[in-house]
């Protein structure tokens, strides 16, 4: 990462989407599918911080895995939060360690977010 490149930690919460479910009943990913869970959606302090602007594609990554998704503002998130439909963008950076829990960590990933040298997903 060069030193101009804009980074801000967030923790992100997942949630489940009606989009996720009907993506589960249709054999191939669809565009609607990869419009209506490839974001994540943080606060306008957090976009002002990043340099974005709404509908940017950032990179969010963390020790587990790495994704490219569209931002998105939402002027409820506080500052340091996003939000992130559960799906398989999600997933890619979802943390499990069975000696702290048996199931995975969806609802708390520590992440870091810059802009993206991706165009579109």
């Amino acid at each position: 990462m060069s030193e101009s490149t804009k980074q801000v930690s967030i923790v992100v919460v997942t949630y489940r989407d009606a989009q996720h479910w009907l993506a589960k009943h249709r054999p191939e990913r669809s565009k609607e599918y990869e419009e209506n869970l490839c974001h994540i959606q943080i606060s306008e302090k957090d976009m002002q911080a990043l340099g974005i602007d709404k509908g940017t594609m950032v990179t969010v990554s963390n020790s587990v895995g790495s994704v490219d998704v569209v931002a998105r503002q939402n002027d409820s998130c506080p500052a340091g939060v996003g939000y992130m439909p559960i799906s398989a963008y999600s997933n890619m950076l979802t943390e499990y360690d069975p000696e702290k829990s048996t199931l995975p960590n969806f609802k708390q990933l520590r992440v870091q977010v810059e802009p993206s040298s991706e165009e579109e997903y």
